[in-house]
């Protein structure tokens, strides 16, 4: 009678271990947690990199196993490895992020610039010692969206139909990159030295991939230099010759995180 009474206890807990249920008698697996009203509560650690282990340890040693998951509290800015508030899974090598990382940014030209002809680089409008801080640290896609449209041509007389572009460069900087530097053209027309035919704009996009750190305020600036404008009214230095940058689309630019 006692054997048997001890080998339907052995039993029961083993299959009582085998399975366990919060908040429910029937769990559907090893871990069954049901609830209505409230959610799991994850460690809360405040982790220094994702290739270190520590605070997070395990009790039965000597590394933590793949597959253990925290709620991280801490943002890191050291320039590698860096860590964001979220949940992380330790893969084995490294802290996973189980979230999307995600940080951009849109300016875009504050108003319209009337570009002269000979007058050396011009500041863009709303472009220039603008500052952007990333949130990471790791590769980022700047996309440099350029709009630029031509002045008004000069009328000769006895001349039915022509056609002349008005050109220019964009210079984009930004800390620590080389200057890129963005050629723009656009074609003025005149029918009969009456109908003039202006600002028909030209959107030029160019892509750049940096390596940025997080906490790091980075600076950027665009100008436009306007190139010799013979066939435009007064050459394009004044009146209605000038070239028209950001118009009807205003300049922008992107910034947004890819990965590490």
């Amino acid at each position: 009678m006692n054997f048997l009474f001890k080998l339907t206890f052995c039993l029961f807990v083993t299959s009582s271990f085998a399975q366990v249920g919060i908040g429910t008698t029937s769990p559907k697996g090893v871990l069954d947690v049901s609830s209505t009203t409230s959610g799991v509560v994850l460690p809360n650690v405040a982790l220094t990199s994702t290739i270190v282990e520590v605070p997070v340890t395990n009790p039965n040693g000597p590394n933590i196993v793949p597959g253990t998951l925290v709620f991280n509290t801490a943002t890191t800015t050291t320039g590698a490895n860096d860590v964001s508030p979220g949940l992380y899974i330790w893969g084995g090598a490294k802290w996973l992020a189980q979230f999307i990382k995600r940080d951009y940014q849109l300016y875009s030209q504050s108003s319209e610039l009337r570009s002269i002809s000979n007058g050396g680089w011009e500041n863009v409008p709303g472009m220039i010692g603008q500052t952007f801080t990333p949130k990471y640290t790791g590769r980022y896609k700047i996309v440099i969206n350029t709009s630029f449209g031509g002045g008004n041509l000069k009328s000769k007389s006895g001349s039915h139909e022509r056609i002349a572009a008005q050109e220019g460069d964009f210079r984009f900087q930004f800390t620590g990159e080389t200057d890129l530097t963005i050629h723009a053209n656009s074609y003025s027309a005149e029918s009969d030295s009456t109908s003039i035919f202006y600002d028909i704009y030209t959107v030029n996009t160019q892509i750049k991939e940096v390596a940025l750190t997080s906490g790091t305020v980075y600076t950027f600036n665009v100008h436009f230099n306007q190139e010799d404008s013979d066939d435009f009214v007064l050459d394009g230095n004044s009146g209605d010759g000038r070239g028209y940058v950001g118009s009807d689309i205003p300049c922008q630019i992107e910034i947004t995180y890819l990965d590490e």
